[in-house]
């Protein structure tokens, strides 16, 4: 009987990443969004023959929990302050969420901060980020930081494979993260030209939250999760006084902020660059592919 692993997390914590990475260390198949059959960027490896198979999913822990009370459940956990900041990018070049910011004066950014601190970020009955998190850390879960992944990710994977009780060797572990860097997976995207999963891959990186927020949208994402935050390790300011004099040059709003439409033409314009360098590789004489 295969064994379930759901790598469980709030929309933007890494949940695709962190699916992928612990499927290429297991050595098992990650077959992408739990429940649904339609493609998912996090499916990958289905050749591979495993025990295992990994699953990533945003539902709620006792929904998880009621309906695979046998599954292993890994939870990846992210500073929400850089949430708002992915999600606002990646969800605000959606013709869906355009649609629902229509004739209002919330950007892609507010609009993110509101379902962080309010809940429901797609209309789904979805609570607010620290209900969501408190309810995994006092389940019956691993708690994984999308941060210390990025950092530590041989440590992390010996975490992982500990709660798993699977034994896997330190060279295959760092095979792993090799395959499954940032970088591997984006050159694996290019190379092969999968637009959807380029879209996905931004930056790989934390702490980009004051480009983008203004200091009062990061003091209400503080007030209203300082408590899991700082359980979890997060460093929180004490006022928004502090966030305004640790703004880039002293601003209340980064004057560096991109919108979602600018990071979604970048994203297009790239792609048909790297195509078309690809062609002229292909059909001039003595220019190499790339």
């Amino acid at each position: 009987m295969t064994k379930t692993v759901i790598v469980c997390g709030y929309p933007k914590s890494g949940n695709t990443w962190c699916s992928r990475l612990v499927a290429e260390a297991i050595g098992c198949p990650s077959r992408g969004y739990l429940g649904r059959r339609h493609w998912d960027p996090a499916i990958e490896g289905l050749e591979r023959i495993s025990d295992f198979a990994v699953w990533k999913s945003h539902k709620n822990y006792s929904e998880i929990h009621r309906k695979y009370p046998q599954a292993s459940l890994l939870h990846i956990v992210r500073d929400p302050r850089d949430i708002a900041v992915s999600g606002a990018l990646f969800f605000g070049s959606k013709r869906y969420y355009k649609k629902r910011l229509q004739g209002t004066k919330v950007d892609s950014f507010e609009f993110m901060v509101r379902k962080l601190c309010d809940g429901d970020i797609n209309s789904k009955g979805r609570g607010p980020w620290v209900q969501r998190v408190r309810a995994y850390l006092e389940g019956e879960s691993l708690s994984i930081r999308y941060e210390d992944l990025l950092d530590s990710p041989l440590h992390e994977l010996r975490r992982i494979m500990s709660y798993l009780g699977i034994s896997r060797s330190e060279a295959r572990l760092r095979t792993a993260i090799e395959k499954q860097s940032f970088a591997a997976v984006r050159k694996r995207a290019e190379e092969s030209e999968d637009r959807p999963k380029l879209r996905l891959l931004r930056k790989g990186q934390s702490g980009g939250f004051r480009e983008y927020l203004t200091a009062e949208q990061i003091a209400r994402i503080e007030a209203s999760c300082k408590t899991e935050m700082a359980a979890l390790g997060y460093e929180v300011s004490s006022s928004i006084q502090d966030f305004k004099e640790s703004m880039p040059h002293g601003r209340d709003r980064p004057g560096t902020r991109v919108s979602p439409e600018l990071h979604g033409f970048r994203i297009a314009l790239g792609n048909i660059l790297s195509a078309w360098r690809k062609v002229l590789g292909r059909y001039l004489p003595g220019r190499p592919s790339r």
